[in-house]
């Protein structure tokens, strides 16, 4: 749903209103800075364990601030895990990355989740749903070998927009907006040689003379290196119990240092900074309206840095009382941060209104608040098309509109100098509710009707990644869709099936799995294959949720295969093989 406005009528007065209107740099990509200290200690924080199997090379952590979420992903398969967990380290969505991920980081300036590829895949961004989850599809922003190594883990540099990649002791920098080689510089000044670093994996800290960050394997330390120089900046010591790779496992995000352990399939975080990137970062505000009359204090930092403003002022703060472009520039030491805001006069108003939403479906309510600046002491509220369609309250609540459209309201106010009266056109628009979803059921694989998104449930609880137009069921129970059109309305429909045997589709071959039960390793074996057949062979736990996934190539008319899923609780399991053919489904019994 939209953001909701404040909208004024034209009045004798003029006061401060903030617009929603973009921030206007003074330079593209300014580099910013924080205070920050590095700890000689680091200290722990959260962790996450991995709900999927497949993979051991775990190869980048990144942090989503516009859902509070992180990304976390497994480098080698286009089809290994790719997860994405809460503030707490709980995970929330399960699925493939679809693109075999080296370096993985959230990009500030698109507000996406971005990585680089092994070998000449390139770089990658990836789809994203309506709550913040990474999906299995995405943009091949760039192809080609741009890094040092195939195997290089990067990470991006937000101040200046560029990706950075380590190797061999030299930092290897990238512009972001064309994925083409800026330059190179050694770092220098380390306190142990180079066969001690991670050789795949650097961190950007955004931290003031510390920004570059790599990892000491052996010893157990973050090291830290200035940007500008190159020069060793500082060390921070990690646990005894921390786990460190001398390749992959070692990313950054939030703020935290990032290290996974492949045993326990779980990435913990570390702080290495007292404070932290982005705590005193130049920010003006977005641009404004300033009434004539009226005065607006600026301020941003902390007074022990340098300030220079647009008026010639110096101080850390200034009050302007008109209309003007104002710019102020930041520094610290060798780094500095600018940031521009745009005031504009603007008349002022006397009735105003706002509402808690201004597009919903329909047999929804909102709630209504008056704003007005005239100090009324009644008021009549108007709601063509809603129920109730009219009220005296000063902030009328719940109010329902039942029927598709676009409605106006009308408020007015009374005060001592009078009645005021403002009306808005097409104020409010309410969106038709889809019609129910219809359900087609082909063996046990379920297809709804079609929408604009979808949301399978089993007895009336969210199946984790079922959000496709169908679901092949494996247990007998309720199984309902919900089906949302464009503006997020939604409607649903639930079917009843009861399983009484494995379906299959013939695909003319014959498939065994061995040993069957097992301790979670088998043998999958196909006969009478074709040879250079495509497959997708997927393994889903009973609650459907996909916990290994393959692309394959049948080699021949006797091909097989080893599953390793050892790392899944017991239980019943079922293997699923496609291809353009049809499908087949084996069950399979894992005890440990």
């Amino acid at each position: 749903m939209k953001k909701p406005f404040r909208f004024y009528k034209t009045g004798a007065c003029r006061i401060f209103e903030r617009v929603l209107l973009p921030l206007i740099l003074t330079g593209y990509f300014q580099p910013s800075f924080s205070q920050c200290t590095i700890l000689d200690t680091a200290v722990q924080s959260i962790s996450y364990t991995y709900v999927q199997g497949g993979g051991t090379n775990a190869s980048g952590v990144a942090y989503n601030p516009d859902f509070n979420i992180y990304y976390a992903v497994i480098a080698g398969n286009p089809g290994f895990p790719y997860e994405t967990f809460d503030a707490t380290g709980v995970s929330l969505y399960q699925t493939i990355p679809g693109f075999d991920f080296r370096g993985l980081w959230w990009n500030p300036n698109t507000s996406e989740v971005e990585g680089n590829g092994f070998d000449t895949y390139g770089l990658w961004t990836s789809d994203l749903d309506i709550n913040g989850y990474a999906l299995s599809t995405g943009t091949n922003l760039f192809i080609g070998l741009h890094q040092p190594d195939v195997q290089s883990c990067g990470d991006y540099d937000y101040d200046a927009n560029e990706i950075i990649y380590y190797f061999n002791g030299n930092i290897f920098r990238f512009d972001r907006s064309t994925d083409t080689f800026i330059g190179s510089y050694p770092l220098t000044g380390s306190p142990v040689p180079i066969t001690k670093i991670n050789i795949t994996s650097v961190v950007y800290t955004g931290c003031c003379g510390n920004e570059i960050g790599v990892e000491d394997f052996v010893n157990k330390t973050i090291l830290l290196f200035n940007k500008a120089t190159g020069a060793y900046s500082g060390t921070s010591q990690l646990p005894a119990t921390a786990v460190t790779n001398y390749n992959f496992r070692f990313s950054y995000a939030n703020n935290l240092a990032w290290l996974y352990d492949v045993n326990t399939r779980t990435w913990t975080s570390y702080s290495i900074f007292s404070g932290g990137p982005g705590s005193t970062e130049v920010d003006l505000g977005n641009d404004t309206t300033l009434c004539i009359g009226s005065s607006l204090v600026l301020k941003s930092g902390n007074s022990a840095f340098q300030y220079l403003w647009s008026t010639g002022s110096t101080d850390s703060t200034i009050t302007v009382d008109t209309a003007g472009i104002y710019w102020l520039t930041v520094t610290n030491g060798n780094c500095f941060a600018s940031d521009t805001i745009i005031i504009a006069d603007s008349l002022c108003t006397l009735v105003a209104f706002n509402s808690s939403d201004t597009s919903l479906c329909e047999k929804f309510c909102i709630n209504f608040a008056d704003s007005s600046l005239n100090s009324p002491i009644a008021w009549q509220w108007f709601f063509p098309g809603a129920s109730p369609s009219s009220s005296s309250d000063q902030n009328p609540q719940n109010i329902c509109y039942n029927d598709p459209g676009t409605y106006d309201v009308t408020l007015i106010t009374t005060s001592l100098t009078g009645n005021d009266t403002l009306t808005l056109t097409g104020y409010v628009t309410v969106y038709a509710t889809p019609p129910p979803p219809t359900i087609t059921q082909n063996g046990y694989q379920l297809t709804s009707s079609a929408g604009d998104a979808y949301q399978w449930q089993y007895n009336a609880v969210d199946i984790p990644g079922a959000t496709n137009q169908s679901y092949s069921v494996t247990q007998t129970g309720l199984y309902t869709v919900i089906v949302s059109e464009v503006h997020g309305c939604k409607n649903s429909v639930s079917q009843y099936v009861t399983i009484s045997g494995i379906a299959s589709m013939d695909m003319g071959m014959n498939l065994i799995g061995f040993p069957n039960p097992n301790r979670g390793s088998f043998m999958i074996e196909v006969f009478n294959g074709v040879g250079g057949e495509d497959i997708l062979l997927s393994i889903q736990n009973a609650l459907g949720q996909i916990v290994y996934a393959s692309d394959e190539k049948i080699t021949g008319d006797h091909w097989k295969t080893e599953i390793d899923i050892s790392g899944n609780a017991s239980g019943i399991y079922f293997l699923e093989i496609r291809s353009a053919d049809g499908y087949y489904k084996y069950k399979m019994v894992v005890t440990k």
